[in-house]
């Protein structure tokens, strides 16, 4: 048995501007964590391979190796991810972003699955959180910046 979640996010933002933002090492550098060091690489292709690599707020190192299973600018992407933490089990799960525009604005769901466990589940939903509130505060401060 797998556990799952799903999260929905309304963005100020366009759908574009949004699959940009989660897919650009560039912005991911900048939004990933709260100023700690990030590696990130992406080969946007059907198939092509990303990786993130950053430090955790107690100092460790966590690494999301990715496959790109569809990319489909700007409206879904589904991608296969193995998540290397330590003291944590490794393991293969799938996400899926669809994003719609609704007024102007962008309405994200994520589905996530292929968890071990219900623990596992309920930390990576509450980091997920975390990097949506991120992702939003990158985009908001950007359009303020180019404006």
């Amino acid at each position: 048995m797998t556990y799952d979640f799903t999260i929905e996010r309304m963005f100020d933002a366009s759908p574009a501007e949004v699959f940009d933002a989660m897919l650009d090492p560039d912005a991911q550098r900048e939004w990933w964590t709260d100023g700690r060091p990030v590696e990130t690489r992406a080969d946007l292709r059907v198939g092509g391979t990303a990786y993130i690599e950053w430090e955790t707020d107690d100092g460790h190192t966590c690494r999301a190796e990715q496959v790109f299973v569809v990319l489909e600018r700007p409206t879904r992407i589904v991608l296969k991810e193995t998540v290397h933490e330590p003291d944590a089990p490794v393991y293969e799960c799938t996400l899926t972003f669809s994003l719609e525009a609704r007024a102007g604005k962008t309405f994200l769901t994520l589905h996530h699955e292929g968890f071990p466990s219900e623990a596992e589940r309920d930390r990576h939903r509450d980091g997920t959180m975390i990097f949506l509130d991120r992702l939003q505060h990158y985009i908001e401060s950007r359009r303020v910046r180019m404006s």
